[in-house]
């Protein structure tokens, strides 16, 4: 999902009944990435939590493209494009998101 997308239908901000496996969007994020979220058994025993989630399945989020590859589980893990830009916002800047970096200051280098 671009940046600049909006969430379809948007995360009420006092409640969070409508969030986690409740909604479209935040649900295939949170799938662990070895399931098949398109597989409607599967999310309704998500959603119904009659499937537990472990501490030790990775969430879809952390990959590359939101890609699992089940032969090598490490590719791509934690490159996603929404945990580096996370990573980004809170430890460089919320303005280095969205921009190339560059320099703060002119220099006569």
């Amino acid at each position: 999902m671009p940046a600049s997308e909006a969430v379809v239908p948007p995360l009420p901000h006092n409640s969070k009944i409508s969030q986690g496996f409740s909604h479209p969007l935040t649900s295939h994020l949170l799938c662990p990435a070895e399931l098949d979220w398109d597989d409607t058994d599967t999310k309704q025993k998500l959603q119904s939590s009659e499937l537990a989630v472990s501490g030790d399945q990775w969430p879809l989020f952390v990959y590359a493209n939101e890609a699992y590859d089940s032969e090598d589980p490490w590719s791509g893990l934690l490159r996603s494009h929404l945990l580096v830009n996370a990573f980004r916002h809170v430890f460089t800047s919320p303005s280095s998101v969205d921009k190339e970096p560059k320099a703060t200051r002119a220099g006569n280098a």
